[in-house]
């Protein structure tokens, strides 16, 4: 009557099911099995040799992003939902970017200090995302689980350039 659309979840007996709390049963299932490495990661480090270093992608549990909002806002500019609204929406948007990357950057540099203190080596440390890129032996890998913050450590395919896909 209403043309609303309402998803329901049903499992093989078409039990009504509540998919949120099945999919945090999932990755608890998951993280038992691989801990904060990616399954294709757990496959890598166990064929490595222990002194292999190992490119990896650490994602990191997001930082509060608040102060940078309030920045922004306290700069004049107006956020809908930390989306800039009215007046220039590209200078806000510009300050948003800047405002953020500060954060970033010291919030990622507590896994770039730390990854550097089991003797990884840091590629990359991205100032738009909580992100790292580094080498890291099995070992150090498993080090690395520990710390604080990290949500999925992935393995990073060696990158090559191109050339004959790219445009002129």
């Amino acid at each position: 009557v209403t043309g609303d659309v309402v998803p329901v979840y049903v499992d093989e007996s078409m039990t009504s099911i509540d998919i949120r709390e099945l999919k945090r049963q999932e990755l608890t299932a998951y993280d038992a099995v691989h801990g904060k490495k990616h399954h294709l990661l757990t496959a890598v480090a166990a064929r490595a040799p222990a002194d292999a270093l190992i490119p990896v992608a650490i994602w990191l549990a997001d930082p509060d992003l608040s102060p940078a909002l309030n920045r922004v806002q306290a700069m004049g500019h107006r956020l809908d939902r930390g989306r800039p609204v009215d007046g220039d929406i590209d200078a806000a948007q510009r300050a948003l970017v800047v405002e953020k990357s500060r954060i970033y950057v010291a919030h990622n540099q507590v896994t770039v200090n730390a990854v550097a203190a089991v003797g990884g080596v840091v590629d990359y440390s991205s100032v738009h995302a909580p992100l790292v890129f580094a080498k890291l032996t099995p070992a150090q890998i498993a080090q690395a689980e520990l710390l604080p913050g990290i949500q999925r450590i992935y393995t990073v395919p060696e990158l090559t350039e191109k050339t004959e896909s790219a445009n002129p």
